[in-house]
Order: structure tokens, then sequence, then C-alpha cells
């Protein structure tokens, strides 16, 4: 029996340093950085509101990757500033019986973020990401509301991605 308990062990142990890690998960822009603030985003389309929505998807997203902690307003490591650039839309599909009337649509949201650290640009791009969304009798704007979150939540997870991954 004991003689089982110390091949099981050594098993174990065995298993358990078959693992690799070649370098660090991050950037080497954002090393050292631990927590991260996210700024109140900026909003240059004519949609009101947007701005608390990417914030809160932006949270969510940092949040849930875990490589960074948010961070309070001076007590982070960087900063994540961000502006709303462009909502688009696009005609997917329209009504079998009015060819002008749309049925379903594509939103495009496109986001421009720069990390700051001590002031200075470490890293920065721009997220695109988008959502279609149907328009079975209801209206654009009803429609065009409830896609919003799924619009904002992609471009988050894709910004968040973007500056925790080094790939």
């Amino acid at each position: 029996m004991r003689s089982l308990i110390v091949i099981l062990s050594a098993f174990a142990l065995f298993l358990g340093s078959c693992g690799y890690h070649l370098g660090s998960p991050r950037p080497d822009e954002m090393q050292g950085v631990k927590r991260l603030y996210i700024k109140i985003p900026g909003n240059e389309t004519q949609y009101p509101g947007l701005q608390a929505d990417l914030a809160n998807h932006l949270t969510d997203a940092l949040i849930q990757d875990t490589t960074y902690e948010v961070g309070a307003k001076g007590f982070s490591d960087a900063v994540l500033e961000t502006t709303i650039l462009r909502v688009n839309y696009d005609r997917t599909r329209a009504s079998v019986r009015d060819g002008i009337r749309p049925e379903e649509l594509d939103m495009r949201v496109k986001v421009k973020w720069v990390v700051l650290r001590e002031g200075e640009p470490v890293m920065s791009g721009e997220s695109v990401e988008d959502t279609r969304f149907f328009l079975s009798d209801s209206r654009l704007t009803t429609a065009r509301d409830n896609a919003f979150p799924d619009a904002l939540s992609r471009v988050s997870r894709k910004i968040i991605y973007n500056i925790s991954s080094s790939f």
C-alpha cells in the first residue's frame, strides 16, 4: 500500500511539471502593470450615453480576463483611454414584400484606444466589431438600442485582449 502511494505521488509530481512557460503572456509594453484604470470614454457619434455602457463593458471584460486588476484613479499603474469613433449600419437582408425596408442590419462600432503609463502612450490601436440585429415589426431605434450592448461587449473584449495578450 505504501509503495502504491509513493508511485502515485511520483506520477502526480511528474504530470504537474509537464507545463511550460515560454514568457510572460503580457505584451512587453505592459510589463509591470498590475492595475489598469479605465477612464470614461469619449464619444464622437450622435448616440448619447454610449460612453457609460462602453466603460461598463470594458470593466467587465477586464475582470473576466484576469490579467490586470481594475484600479482606481491615482492608484493604478496605467490608464486606458477610449473614444467611440463611429457607428455604421449596413443592410444585410431586405423585406420580401418591400425591397427598401430592411429586416436585418449589421451594426459596426469602431473604438480608438490608448494605454498611458505615467502620461506617455505605451500601446494604442483601433478596434472594430459588429453585430447583427433584426427589425421584425419593431422600430429602428428600439432595435438599434437593443443591439448596442452586444456590439460594445464585443469591441470591449477585443480591446482587452489586445492589451492583455502578447500574441
